[in-house]
């Protein structure tokens, strides 16, 4: 995915992240992280031919994974992007994975009809209060003794050499954009104390860090989908010119690092057990 952005004032062209960029990212995000998250399932309590429903699968890139990975009875894949659902209906779907598009607040499903639920990079585009909600969704439709699985990416921090001043400021004026949009910051940190109050159990919390060694593609590809991102809430928030610019610099750099191997985003893992027993 090779994407020029070039930065102008607000009067002048911009580009619009278009339909199905969050397909892009859900790909991209999968590719660099599923090495380790295949490590760390069994851990978070994710066992073979359990029934499962994933909030935000994009295109279904990790749910393919996890489909072969650990055969599941049943796998739901639902996203509010009619896009990422066309992309993955584009792809082939294969029993037992079923697609839904529709929103994360109101599922359409029965209280307890699944025994593992999964919302993956979705978390960081919402508020802490549409956090919540979509939470208690999931937990709603998970059964006693399921699992609620969540991962999202670290806000404050992402690595790269040689041009590592620019890409930290570039992450401290995402922060503060995400900030200033009404995101909430360090989702998995805050959604753990969440889960812990709603009365999970076995509430786990793991830190696993992502590289672009021998990942280039899928690294850069991710750096693509957040300098449209980050341009897009920039301008809406009537950031200046230059301060856009500073943002996209640092990216650029990250961009540059991710291509010889040089660059690290550390991501979320998060768990906990709905109470009661899980039926065998």
């Amino acid at each position: 995915m090779m994407i020029d952005l070039s930065i102008q004032d607000s009067s002048g062209v911009v580009p619009v992240v278009g339909p199905g960029v969050l397909a892009s990212y859900s790909d991209a995000h999968s590719t660099l992280t599923w090495s380790h998250e295949r490590q760390l399932l069994r851990r978070h309590g994710i066992e073979p031919g359990m029934s499962m429903i994933s909030l935000g699968g994009g295109s279904g890139a990790f749910e393919r994974c996890l489909a072969t990975e650990l055969q599941p009875m049943h796998l739901v894949i639902r996203d509010s992007d009619p896009w990422a659902i066309a992309e993955a209906r584009s792809r082939g779907v294969l029993r037992p994975l079923e697609l839904s598009q529709g929103g994360y607040e109101e599922l359409p499903y029965a209280d307890d009809s699944f025994d593992a639920g999964f919302c993956r990079h979705a978390l960081w585009s919402m508020t802490a209060e549409e956090q919540a909600r979509a939470v208690a969704e999931l937990m709603r439709v998970v059964r006693p003794g399921g699992v609620l699985y969540l991962l999202d990416q670290v806000s404050t921090a992402g690595e790269g050499h040689p041009d590592s001043e620019a890409i930290a400021n570039a992450f401290r004026e995402l922060l503060a954009l995400r900030r200033a949009t009404g995101w909430a910051i360090e989702a998995a940190p805050t959604q753990a104390g969440l889960l812990r109050r709603s009365g999970l159990a076995d509430v786990r919390l793991d830190l696993m860090i992502a590289s672009s060694a021998g990942q280039a593609d899928a690294f850069t590809d991710l750096i693509t989908c957040w300098r449209m991102e980050s341009v897009e809430m920039a301008l809406a928030a009537g950031w200046p010119a230059e301060r856009i610019r500073r943002v996209d610099r640092g990216l650029r750099a990250y961009r540059q690092a991710a291509i010889h191997g040089q660059a690290t985003l550390p991501v979320w893992v998060l768990s906990g057990r709905k109470p009661g027993c899980l039926a065998g």
